[in-house]
């Protein structure tokens, strides 16, 4: 690395390492003023790993505010001593004098996208007792064949308690309903405790449970008017202590996840859901599918951070930190406006999600690098 790299790095890193400070040191007293026992927590044990996941929870949008700032204020301080001046007359270009800069906001994009999804792996002890609350009433319906209802349901054992299940023909008729005193999630089977089996003839035969418990068998009626009349009573009502079911497409994380909004998701749930959902064109995904292109979006904000600085501070024409400060906040207000215009049309369906995202980094990129060349 040559030595005038080695000094434009060091400078950014300074405004780098003073701006994030800031900012964390603001968010630090922001949550103690909501929370006074946040700074306690941060002394036990599992404080360090609380702190940790804090400081990632943030990061996403810290680094690139950071990135900016840095890049804008190194450049503003070098044009006003006339050192930027002076590297232009020695022959240095645009590009070259970006380079140190394009190089830091690369890798704090990395460490960008590895905080988004770090959220996957790394636990807040302060928020586990949320998190694992059980759900009152909570729902499923697996399209036209099954509804689950539960009186209570855990998220953390994916267990749930006062359960009725009501299944479908082909024809929309019944065709078993169960209720049990609890029922839990093992594999890609349901397992059943304490409770009862109503079968009812549909098209598909009359369901009976198997003796040793595992799965119904669908044996075949013999058919009569008086059962075509009454196909709404069950033939088949047998108390169980314990029934398997394999029901593969009934996976309650989906579902689950469904009742959160889609900003206290992690890109990990928010890809479950999007790629196991039943019905992929529904528009309840919509959402959903706009805030993962939001996640995947955020990985390289450091490096287009950096590069909105460069295109502000690279100008031939020395200006104060006012006018700079002034044309940032106006670009910023800017893209603000576009992205949410962009994120209303995503989240409608109007717009792909990518398209909801990439449209206002399109215009960003696109000024940028218009403004680089300008000032070559």
């Amino acid at each position: 690395m040559k030595l005038i790299d080695r000094y434009l790095g060091l400078e950014w890193a300074k405004w780098f390492a003073l701006s994030g400070s800031f900012l964390f040191a603001i968010l630090f007293l922001q949550a103690l003023s909501d929370d006074p026992g946040f700074a306690w927590g941060l002394l036990e044990q599992e404080g360090r790993q609380e702190l940790f996941a804090w400081v990632l929870g943030y990061a996403p949008w810290v680094l690139p505010v950071s990135c900016f700032v840095a890049t804008v204020t190194s450049l503003s301080f070098l044009s006003r001593n006339r050192e930027l001046l002076a590297l232009r007359a020695s022959g240095f270009s645009s590009l070259g004098l970006s380079k140190p800069y394009l190089v830091f906001g690369a890798m704090l994009s990395v460490l960008c996208w590895l905080a988004v999804n770090s959220k996957d792996q790394v636990a807040v002890p302060g928020n586990q007792a949320e998190n694992v609350l059980p759900l009152d009433s909570f729902r499923m319906k697996i399209g036209k064949e099954r509804i689950w209802y539960f009186a209570q349901f855990d998220e953390a054992s994916w267990k749930g308690t006062g359960v009725h299940v009501y299944s479908y023909d082909e024809n929309g008729s019944d065709s078993y309903r169960i209720r049990a005193e609890s029922a839990f999630r093992d594999g890609d089977d349901w397992i059943f405790e304490n409770g009862r089996v109503l079968g009812f003839p549909s098209s598909k035969g009359l369901p009976v449970p198997r003796e040793n418990g595992k799965g119904l068998n669908w044996e075949t009626p013999v058919w009569s008017e008086s059962i075509i009349q009454g196909r709404s009573s069950p033939r088949i009502n047998k108390r169980f202590s314990g029934l398997r079911l394999s029901l593969p497409s009934d996976d309650p994380r989906i579902h689950v996840a469904l009742r959160k909004k889609p900003a206290n998701l992690t890109y990990g749930e928010l890809t479950t859901v999007i790629e196991k959902y039943p019905h992929q064109s529904s528009a309840e995904l919509y959402p959903y599918r706009l805030r993962r292109a939001q996640l995947a979006g955020s990985a390289p904000s450091c490096l287009l951070a950096v590069l909105c600085g460069l295109a502000i501070g690279l100008r031939k024409k020395t200006s104060s930190a006012g006018s700079l400060a002034g044309v940032a906040l106006l670009g910023a207000f800017l893209f603000y406006l576009m992205k949410t215009f962009c994120d209303a049309l995503g989240e409608k369906g109007i717009v792909s999600e990518w398209e909801a995202v990439g449209i206002p980094y399109f215009f960003v990129i696109a000024g940028s690098l218009l403004l680089l060349i300008r000032n070559r």
